[in-house]
């Protein structure tokens, strides 16, 4: 059984958008002073409404700016209990414990599934805010409690093998597999803190 956090991954840079191919002009003629103009334009409402002419883009540099590459490292999951927790995500799901540190009374937990490594999930209870008080703290044991924070969605390549096997740990089941009209085949499960794991398995090859 493979899981993984649910994601899409976008590349912005593969593509440019038809904005920063207008703006990407360099001194090409008729783009070049079909962008200029635009931007006489707008520097004109620009100083009807009291912004500065460098607060207006540049249309021979705004375009050669470099791509970043940015990802996810790190995802948080708020809890009442850590060991109850790894109990569930490390017993259960078979995720990794990566980190188990603690400090001055906190604790930082934080699990990877097997399959995409550079990526922590990392659970931590109301406690670890050392800036929120008592009250903030009992409000997200609160909603925690009612289920109403927000949980992960993990996708598997074999969601009813997933489901039989997370049911048999004695998981609370919240739903069992269906089919959805988004195209996936899903169940549903709360973790020992309450919070609301969906599982889901793409109903076509993944490419």
């Amino acid at each position: 059984m493979t899981l993984l956090l649910s994601n899409r991954q976008v590349s912005r840079c593969s593509q440019p958008t038809q904005w920063e191919q207008f703006w990407d002009v360099s001194g090409r003629g008729q783009q070049h002073k079909e962008a200029a103009d635009l931007r006489k334009q707008i520097g004109g409402f620009s100083r009807l409404y009291g912004y500065s002419e460098r607060h207006i883009p540049d249309p021979t540099v705004v375009g050669n700016v470099s791509c970043m590459d940015i990802k996810v490292s790190h995802c948080f999951l708020i809890v009442d209990d850590h060991d109850k927790a790894l109990g569930f995500y490390r017993d259960v799901l078979g995720f990794e414990v990566r980190t188990d540190v603690s400090y001055e009374g906190m604790r930082w937990v934080s699990v990877v599934p097997p399959s995409q490594p550079d990526l922590e999930i990392t659970i931590e209870t109301p406690e670890s805010h050392p800036g929120a008080s008592a009250e903030d703290k009992q409000n997200q044991y609160d909603l925690l409690a009612k289920g109403l924070l927000r949980g992960l969605i993990l996708t598997t390549d074999d969601v009813d093998a997933a489901f039989e096997h997370i049911r048999a740990s004695g998981a609370e089941v919240l739903q069992e597999p269906a089919d959805q009209a988004y195209g996936v085949r899903d169940c549903a499960f709360r973790d020992p803190a309450g919070n609301m794991i969906r599982l889901n398995q793409p109903r076509t090859p993944r490419a």
